[in-house]
């Protein structure tokens, strides 16, 4: 397993259980994504990474 593939698997586990243990399972699925700047502390964007509607 690549490094990659091993911390984003840690990240979507982390993502299911605080989804179950906090909002009973409610979340809709997200895409996480990483990025460097010193400006940031985070953000958030909706829309951003969403499927066409026929294709969901």
């Amino acid at each position: 397993m690549t490094p990659t593939v091993a911390f984003y698997t840690c990240l979507q586990r982390a993502f299911e259980h605080f989804n179950t243990t906090l909002f009973a399972g409610e979340l809709p699925p997200c895409l996480i994504t990483l990025r460097s700047s010193s400006c940031e502390f985070g953000c958030h964007h909706k829309e951003r990474f969403t499927l066409p509607l026929q294709k969901r």
